[in-house]
């Protein structure tokens, strides 16, 4: 019989020192479309593509990813409501300032950043002019698109992606196939924000609707003024995005004073109040302009260039102060002008609105406080500080009006998957939120934790175990 001879392998421990990892982000490194380009995608997109790459909603994300990592405990969702209500909800209105130059955009590039591990991100919102460019009517409120670009995406195998320029207020046309930008859908006719708790890019979010499309409304259905303006807003723009991912890209508000100081010495003899003529702004904010105390809007330091031909990059950076020599300047087209809202005064007839609130306090159903001052026509502001009691009288009987009927609602809710987990329970079927939902055919009731509380009560009520 042979022997067996075992030799023990002694290796030499491994030092510290010797090992580098490389440090892993916990998402995809997922790479921003259109990097180095004037098309360079927004953040809320991005954040919707991540969302994708994950298999997973953008409210899930939000809820479970985002939400945890910013730290508000008011943006975490009430535990009767369905997951990721609050993005639809108290943070609706803060959405669009995603993309924008304050804390929202500082505090969602930094999440994702650690998320992902990119470096870039601050370049898909307008953080970069920061120091520049004030928040005021900088971006829309509800998403818009160019159905030609989401076709041609679509056609092309490339990803679907939303550019930073879109988002921007004062962008009305696609300068790339001179159509109008839309922003309803065109089968539902319905607007949505630039996140929603489903949202899939160049689809309706309600609908699910293709919203790409080869043939749109043409931008020169505009006037001859409007169609120049909105040319000359999208050069300057895509001029500025594409300079802004440039390591060497430094903005100061110092920049648009010198360039005001610069072009009245030239231009007007060193007048700023004929500047202000040239400008068509008021002499009074031209001069804060002047002296660099306010930061014009972005609509108005367009108007500048447009007027003292310059371009929106050189007023920014202070690129060629001191060597220009020569200003073509022209007039600010009327027809371009937005409409000034002229304010009308109401005569406060105080008996008159006495007796209609004494008798909206008493109609049924109980109306809201804002419902009531729009049927009435005077600012709630006002009517609550004229009539407190009767005011705060309707507000409290809508409030206990609104908390019968959840109550009611929730009554109703619990006696129907009552129900429902009773017909399951007879077919020997695992009572869980999915064969609930799908036995009442009710898809809202899967995320909603109420409903998961409900059928747990149930389930322990019965004993009944996961097979």
């Amino acid at each position: 019989m042979k022997s067996r001879i075992y030799v023990t392998a002694i290796y030499p421990l491994l030092k510290e020192e010797d090992i580098s990892l490389l440090q892993r982000s916990p998402f995809y490194n997922l790479q921003p479309h259109g990097v180095n380009t004037s098309s360079i995608e927004s953040l809320t997109s991005y954040t919707t593509r991540l969302s994708a790459a994950h298999r997973v909603s953008v409210g899930t994300l939000y809820e479970f990813a985002v939400i945890p990592a910013l730290n508000k405990s008011y943006l975490i969702t009430p535990s009767h409501l369905a997951p990721a209500s609050t993005l639809l909800g108290s943070f609706r209105n803060q959405i669009k300032n995603i993309n924008s130059v304050g804390k929202t955009a500082q505090e969602w590039v930094e999440v994702l950043k650690n998320m992902t591990l990119r470096s870039d991100l601050q370049h898909l919102t307008f953080l970069p002019m920061s120091e520049t460019i004030p928040h005021l009517k900088l971006l829309k409120r509800k998403q818009s698109w160019c159905p030609v670009c989401y076709e041609e995406m679509r056609q092309t195998d490339r990803v679907i992606y939303q550019p930073l320029i879109w988002s921007l207020e004062l962008v009305k046309i696609c300068d790339r196939h001179q159509v109008l930008l839309v922003d309803r859908c065109p089968q539902c006719e319905n607007q949505f924000l630039s996140l929603t708790r489903r949202l899939k890019i160049g689809f309706c979010p309600r609908c699910y609707c293709w919203l790409g499309r080869e043939d749109s409304k043409s931008a020169k259905s505009l006037t001859i003024s409007e169609l120049e303006w909105q040319i000359f807003i999208c050069e300057n723009l895509r001029e500025l995005l594409e300079e802004a991912q440039k390591e060497t890209f430094s903005v100061s508000t110092d920049n648009i004073s010198r360039w005001l100081q610069i072009c009245a010495a030239k231009i007007t003899s060193g007048k700023a109040q004929r500047l202000s003529s040239l400008l068509g702004k008021p002499n009074l904010t031209v001069q804060e302009w002047y002296h660099g105390n306010v930061k014009p809007t972005l609509s108005n330091l367009l108007r500048i260039c447009y007027c003292l031909d310059l371009r929106l990059v050189q007023l920014l950076t202070g690129n060629g102060i001191g060597e220009k020599e020569f200003f073509q300047t022209k007039l600010f087209p009327k027809e371009v002008e937005p409409a000034k809202h002229v304010r009308t005064y109401k005569v406060f007839d105080y008996s008159k609105v006495k007796k209609l609130l004494t008798k909206y306090l008493k109609v049924s159903p109980p109306l809201s406080m804002r419902q009531v001052s729009l049927a009435i026509g005077h600012d709630h502001g006002t009517l609550y500080k004229k009539f407190p009691d009767l005011c705060h009288q309707i507000s409290h009987r809508y409030r206990e009006f609104l908390q019968a009927r959840y109550r009611e609602g929730q009554n109703e809710r619990e006696d129907e998957i009552r129900q429902a987990c009773s017909e399951l329970h007879k077919r020997d079927i695992y009572l869980s939120a999915r064969s609930v939902t799908e036995h009442l055919n009710k898809p809202t009731y899967l995320g909603r934790r109420d409903v998961a509380a409900i059928i747990k009560k149930v389930r322990m009520e019965i004993g009944q175990t996961k097979k």
